[in-house]
């Protein structure tokens, strides 16, 4: 099982780590449990239909909490004289390491949904979030 996998996103390129299991196992039942209850209203909905059914479902402190979760596994690397320097992405005091992120949506957004593929993956059947993250994708790009 692979804990390390890098990724680039909008021209960063960050190193996501394993959650411990706790961590992931309560993301995933999250999620998964609030994207049942988006499917169980309609199953002729987009992806983005059902993403926004989900993100509904949780309320707005225990999303924030889940994704300072996923980000407090991620470092983003820097390129320091030719050479990768690894920073933590999120401070102590839950603020992001790098100040131009905390504006960037669209960078932050794909950053936690690939660190929740990556933990999450098994949980929901592989194909089925990897589908749900290339239509958020296609849609946060129009």
């Amino acid at each position: 099982m692979n804990k390390i996998k890098t990724t680039e996103i909008n021209g960063y390129k960050f190193r996501l780590k394993k959650l411990n299991a706790f961590t992931a196992s309560y993301i995933a039942v999250q999620i998964g449990f609030s994207l049942v209850g988006g499917l169980a209203q309609n199953s002729n909905q987009s992806n983005m239909d059902v993403l926004q059914k989900a993100v509904n479902g949780i309320d707005k402190n225990k999303f924030i909490a889940i994704q300072k979760d996923c980000l407090s596994s991620v470092e983003i690397i820097n390129n320091v004289n030719g050479n990768e320097m690894p920073e933590a992405l999120m401070l102590s005091n839950g603020q992001l390491s790098h100040k131009e992120l905390e504006d960037d949506f669209m960078t932050i957004m794909l950053l936690t949904l690939d660190v929740i593929m990556f933990n999450c993956e098994g949980f929901f059947g592989g194909k089925g979030l990897q589908n749900l993250t290339k239509s958020l994708q296609a849609n946060l790009s129009q």
